[in-house]
């Protein structure tokens, strides 16, 4: 970690001032003041107040900077102390140590000489005022003073040299204060004190979310990494709110984000959250080091507790007096650690301050359970006409069959003719073959069948759509051994290695090549089965089938043996099958390694070898690398073999650098695209980077008219987003028609429910599919709200119930899995799926319909309120009269979770009664 993180003093000046980007209206209402003061009597001084990390020493510095930098306040001398002064003992302390820097580094000679002889009186502290004081008139400057920690200044003062202070800065026009403190000093708030309210106090709050972003920004454009912040913003914006919420916005906790995000790209709140608490250990540790022994424990006991707590609980947990605990707990709230949460009685509440400051002490100090609180609160918070004539005809012919008015052998000769028509689908040959089959006789259909060239066409059809489950379906009905190397490679596309490898055998059975080997170790390498896809590639190589050095030098990239990837693919290079692709991946390579300019090399030497697509993976080098001319030159290189690919990564490239327009019209350069994953792509670019789900829409309309008909579900939501009720419903429906997706039933009857519609009709799509495919907890949660709409409540809590008993146990597994590994990371831990924002939809529904007490018994009962934390001060909300200072309790962190949760339980109500 950087130590101008913690010492903005030693940043340099102008990085300093590039980067101060937030605090500016506060600066600019100080320095108009500085600038228009007149100082012919003396002028206003600053208190900045704010916790540590919210940027006080920065603005110090900063304000000190435009002074020496403005020529209206040339005749001003910005001097500033520091944060530490371990010197500084007595008031002549502080004019000995003004001195001595106005000698060495602002032309005052032997003024420190001057001051050594006033040292000398009897009334030395005045003396030295004076000569310094003179000193000032003489070269006609005025004296700015920045002191920060101003407070532990104080302390190292009498009373009596206070009240001196005070004085002097009433009546001296040549000596201006401007001092910061992380708390508001009791020397400024006891009116009995010389210094109360004695100074403008400025208090310097958290970040908002607009403020925040303005500052990641600002640290990317100064690191050369605009794109990649630009990035985290469009894409998970969501991680700036969580961590806005439990930081309080604290200025430095964002620049450790800056940070974090860079190297968690593709990072978490979570993986952000134990990042950035690594980061700020020293910070939090000093601070509790800094307290007296009681304060220690009471603050130990408040941050365990999590939620507000009593004096009473405190004092159980300490077993120190309650008398001794209160008085404490005032001079926590004094120095901004401990926040007050009054109540209706005389039992407050107490919280500690700073959230963040809280979780981390959880985290480090916490037992396990309180660090799985803190986890879950950052988780509280994804046909032709002729041929349809044909088809017309052949199923009134089936018709006809079934009803037994036909001529037998009229209807046999018929059925062949049919058969053999080559547009027919297989499906509707073999509904005509099977009819045909029961209501001829034998002697009739001997040799009616579908055949091996018709399963095959239907197949590659499929296979050329992208379609391999289907392909795969009428690949199975060929005879022999004839389509084994097809259902390899459907397989190996769909994704399911291991029928993929299972055919691979079957081929090698009666197989010696080369190129099946090479297919093999393919498979066995999607697989992670490395050292096996070893073997298996370099009996390919062995066999002659050089081609696959370069998916040989991948998997020793992936074992981390660099030096044997790199020795592999150089091979590969000698090779003319191998040479471009072991130079793609051997450029590949050297970018792991941060080789940039010989990765840079490679790319091209494969681009000049004719690996055209290797012009995608440079531009997308140079993205990474922020260099918008070389990626926008590549991946126009990549246009014309690569049109899709290329303008795709041309829209996204421009919307990312604020170039919409460009971005628009490679957007357009798609509208014509026959491929339909192109035109779904096209329709996710338009949904993410623009204004216009109605162009969204067109793609993902044009996506499913190519095949693609997974993009229902897509067009369905997009409808949805954009009001169309009637469209929505169909695609919805659609989804489900062409692909059996039951999912698509169950996002139906959600987004009736949503709108207020046709419940009845919801219920019997959710129990349709519930008979017919294996409910996830999501959908078994979105099948008991569809039963809690239509008042069957017994029915709904039982189904709620079998979700929540499953995710107890879940939660059970990791409890297990972290007391017997001290290095588990719940992020890392496959398997396990904690996201449990859908039962919050449950529990809406269930706290608008008034049902407050099933609602509290399911938390209770299945141990949720910590869990569920939003949710229970939700119902607490609404439980008032019954629980009058529960929902008190709540932390500030989720107030405005909870705020909205109530407000959706109101506007549902709203909608219910409609």
């Amino acid at each position: 970690m950087s130590t101008t993180l913690y010492n903005p003093a030693n940043k340099r000046k102008d990085q300093l001032i590039k980067e101060f980007v937030v605090r500016t209206k506060v600066f600019d209402s100080i320095m108009k003041d500085i600038i228009s003061s007149k100082y012919r009597y003396p002028e206003q001084h600053y208190l900045i107040v704010g916790q540590r990390g919210s940027g006080k020493t920065t603005l110090l510095h900063r304000i000190k900077y435009a002074i020496e930098d403005n020529q209206d306040t040339s005749k001003i001398i910005p001097l500033s102390l520091g944060e530490e002064q371990y010197g500084i003992s007595e008031l002549t302390n502080l004019w000995e140590r003004v001195s001595e820097i106005l000698e060495d580094y602002y032309g005052f000679k032997k003024l420190s000489k001057k001051i050594d002889k006033a040292l000398e009186e009897p009334n030395h502290e005045e003396e030295c005022f004076k000569t310094l004081i003179t000193a000032l008139n003489e070269h006609d400057k005025y004296l700015l003073l920045f002191i920060d920690n101003f407070g532990d200044l104080l302390k190292k003062f009498t009373d009596l040299e206070i009240k001196r202070f005070r004085e002097i800065l009433m009546t001296c026009k040549h000596l201006r204060l401007i001092a910061a403190s992380p708390v508001v000093l009791e020397e400024v708030l006891d009116y009995q004190k010389p210094l109360f309210e004695f100074f403008k106090t400025i208090s310097l709050k958290g970040l908002t979310n607009k403020e925040i972003k303005k500052l990641l920004l600002k640290l990317a454009e100064l690191n050369n990494s605009t794109s990649k912040i630009k990035k985290i913003l469009a894409n998970d914006p969501e991680r700036i709110e969580v961590l806005r919420l439990l930081t309080g916005g604290i200025a430095r906790t964002i620049v450790l984000l800056y940070n974090i995000f860079l190297d968690n790209i593709n990072g978490n709140s979570i993986k952000d959250l134990q990042l950035t608490l690594d980061a700020v250990t020293p910070l939090y540790k000093h601070r509790m080091d800094d307290l007296p022994k009681n304060q220690q424990k009471i603050v130990d006991a408040v941050a365990k507790s999590w939620d507000a707590t009593s004096v009473k609980d405190i004092v159980k947990r300490t077993r120190i007096e309650s008398k001794i605990i209160s008085a404490q707990l005032r001079t926590l709230e004094k120095n901004q650690v401990i926040e007050k949460i009054s109540t209706t009685k005389k039992n407050h509440l107490y919280q500690i301050k700073e959230r963040f400051f809280n979780i981390w002490y959880l985290m480090r100090y916490g037992r396990k359970y309180d660090r799985k609180r803190v986890i879950w609160l950052v988780r509280f918070l994804e046909s032709w006409c002729s041929k349809e004539e044909l088809e017309n005809r052949i199923s009134s012919h089936i018709d006809f069959l079934q009803t037994g008015e036909y001529d037998q052998e009229a209807a046999s000769l018929l059925g062949e003719a049919y058969l053999a028509c080559k547009s027919i689908t297989v499906d509707l040959k073999k509904e005509l073959l099977n009819n045909s089959l029961q209501f001829l006789p034998k002697e009739l259909t001997q040799g009616m069948n579908i055949t091996n060239s018709d399963l095959f066409k239907t197949a590659f059809e499929y296979y050329k759509n992208k379609e391999y489950d289907k392909a795969i379906k009428y690949a199975l009905e060929i005879e022999g051994n004839r389509a084994f190397e097809f259902l390899t490679e459907n397989y190996y596309r769909l994704g399911d290695f291991e029928n993929a490898l299972k055919y691979a055998d079957k081929i090698l059975e009666t197989s010696d090549e080369g190129e099946d080997f090479g297919v093999r170790g393919a498979i066995l390498h999607k697989m992670e089965r490395l050292d096996e896809a070893i073997d298996s590639l370099q009996n390919a190589i062995s066999r002659g089938f050089e081609k696959v050095y370069a998916e040989l030098g991948v998997i020793y990239v992936k074992k981390e043996q660099f030096d044997l990837a790199e020795k592999t693919l150089k091979e590969g290079i000698k090779t003319e099958s191998a040479k471009s692709s072991s130079s793609h991946q051997l450029a590949h390579l050297y970018e792991i390694k941060n080789m940039k300019s010989e990765a840079i090399d490679l790319f091209k030497n494969a681009i000049e070898l004719g690996n055209s697509k290797a012009n995608l993976c440079l531009a997308r080098l140079f993205d990474k690398n922020d260099d918008f001319e070389n990626a926008s030159y590549y991946f126009k290189q990549g246009l014309e073999e690569y049109p899709d690919e290329s303008n795709i990564g041309l829209a996204i490239l421009y919307f990312e650098n604020d170039k919409s327009a460009e971005g628009e019209r490679h957007l357009l350069n798609l509208k014509n695209s026959e491929n339909s994953r192109t035109q779904y792509a096209a329709g996710r670019i338009y949904q993410k980077y623009t204004d216009s789900i109605k162009k969204a829409i067109q793609h993902y309309k044009k996506a499913v008219n190519l095949g693609y008909s997974k993009g229902y579900i897509k067009l369905a939501l997009a409808y949805a987003i954009n009001g169309d009720f009637k469209n929505a419903e169909k695609s919805f429906l659609m989804a489900y028609e062409k692909n059996q997706d039951y999912s698509a039933l169950i996002y139906l009857a959600d987004y009736y429910r949503d709108n207020n519609k046709s419940k009845e009709k919801a219920l019997a799509y959710v129990e349709d599919a519930e008979k017919n495919i294996k409910f996830n907890n999501k959908e078994k949660t979105i099948f008991a709200t569809t039963l809690l709409w239509n008042n069957q409540l017994e029915k709904s809590v039982k189904v709620i119930s079998n979700v929540i008993k499953e995710f107890v146990q879940l939660i059970d597994q990791i409890e297990i899995k972290d007391s017997t590994d001290k290095n588990f990371d719940m992020n890392d831990y496959e398997g396990i799926d904690l996201d449990f924002g859908f039962l919050i939809d449950y529990f809406i529904e269930l706290i608008s319909s008034k049902f407050y007490h099933v609602a509290l018994e399911l938390l209770k009962k299945y141990e949720l309120i910590d869990v569920l934390k939003p949710v229970y001060f939700t119902l607490m909300h609404f439980m008032k009269e019954e629980f009058p200072s529960e929902h008190l309790k709540m932390g500030s962190e989720i107030k405005e979770v909870v705020e909205q949760i109530i407000k959706d339980v109101n506007e549902l109500r709203i909608s219910r009664e409609e």
